[in-house]
C-alpha cells in the first residue's frame, strides 16, 4: 500500500515544475494528491507518506492556487503533522499551522473543511460557525463547534449540535467530544461509556483523512481516566491514564495531586511495567 501513496503522488505531481500546469492537470494534480491522503493510513509509517504529501501540495498550491482541493490537502496534511512524529513537532508548529489555516481561509471563505481545520487550530467558535454555515451537513465542522463550546463551558449547547449531528462515528472525535460534554455535565457513567465507544466501538470510514493520527484516541484515554476516576475506578483510571497524552489538561489536573487511591494504583502500573 505504501507503494500504491508514492506512485499516486509521483502520478499527481508529474506536472509540477515543469512550467504553468495546464487547465486539465491542476484538477489531476488535486485528486491525485487527495487520493494520497485518504490512502496514507494504510502505510507502515504514514509520517513518511504525511512528509511527501506536504511537500507537494505546497508546490501545488503555487502552481494551482485556485483549487480548493489542494488548499485542503496542504491544511489537513499540516494538522496531522505534516510528517514529525506526534510529540516531536518543533514549537513554531502550531503558529504556523495557524497561520497556514488562516490564510487558506481567506482564499476559500466558504470551504466548509478548510474552515473547520481552522476552527480546531484556533479555537475560534465564529470560525466554526462560519463552517457549519457553509455546510450545515458537515459533521466535522459541528463536532469543531461543540468542542469549543463545550471547552468554553457551554455544553448544553454542545450536546444540542452533538445530538443533531449525524454520522458522529465516521469523524475523528466526535465521540470523543460527547464524552467530554457527559463529563461536564456531570454524568461520569456516560462519559465513560462513550469515551470506550471511541476507544472500541466500530468506526465508518472517516470523513476527514486522518493519517492513523493517535490524538483522538489519547483525549478519548484521558476522558476516560477523569470519568473512572469520578467513579472511583482507581485502577481503570491508572490504565486510561497511562495511554493518555500527559500535556492534555485532564491529564495534568489529575496527576498533578492525585487522591491517595490514584496515586497508589498509578504506582502499581509503574512497579508492573519495569
Amino acid at each position: 500500500m505504501a507503494a500504491a501513496v508514492g506512485a499516486l503522488i509521483v502520478v499527481a505531481v508529474g506536472g509540477l515544475g515543469a512550467g504553468a500546469p495546464t487547465s486539465d492537470e491542476c484538477p489531476r494534480i488535486q485528486t491525485g494528491l487527495e487520493s494520497a491522503l485518504e490512502l496514507v493510513q494504510f502505510n507502515k509509517e504514514p509520517e513518511d507518506g504525511l512528509r511527501s504529501i506536504y511537500s507537494d501540495a505546497t508546490r501545488a498550491t503555487q502552481e494551482c492556487p485556485e483549487m480548493e482541493g489542494l488548499a485542503y490537502v496542504r491544511v489537513r496534511t499540516a494538522e496531522l503533522g505534516r510528517g514529525a512524529l506526534i510529540g516531536l513537532l518543533p514549537p513554531d508548529a502550531p503558529l504556523e499551522l495557524r497561520e497556514l489555516a488562516a490564510a487558506a481561509v481567506e482564499r476559500f471563505p466558504k470551504s466548509a473543511r478548510i474552515l473547520t481545520v481552522e476552527a480546531r487550530v484556533s479555537g475560534n467558535a465564529e470560525v466554526a460557525r462560519r463552517a457549519v454555515a457553509a455546510d450545515p451537513k458537515y459533521p466535522p465542522a459541528r463536532v469543531a463547534l461543540a468542542d469549543i463550546l463545550v471547552q468554553s463551558g457551554d455544553w448544553r449547547s454542545a450536546e444540542t449540535i452533538l445530538a443533531n449531528t449525524p454520522r458522529l462515528n465516521a469523524t475523528n472525535d466526535g465521540l470523543v467530544v460527547w464524552a467530554l460534554v457527559k463529563l461536564e455535565k456531570g454524568d461520569a457513567r456516560g462519559a465513560l461509556a462513550k469515551a470506550n465507544q471511541a476507544l472500541t466501538g466500530q468506526h465508518e470510514e472517516p470523513i476527514e483523512p486522518d493519517a492513523r493520527d493517535p490524538r483522538p484516541m489519547m483525549r478519548a484515554h484521558a476522558v476516560a481516566a477523569r470519568a473512572a476516576l469520578a467513579l472511583r475506578r482507581f485502577n481503570d483510571a491508572a490504565l486510561h491514564l497511562g495511554q493518555a497524552n500527559p500535556q492534555d489538561p485532564l491529564v495534568r489536573e489529575m496527576v498533578q495531586d492525585p487522591p491517595p487511591q490514584l496515586a497508589k494504583a498509578l504506582r502499581a502500573r509503574k512497579a508492573r511495567a519495569q
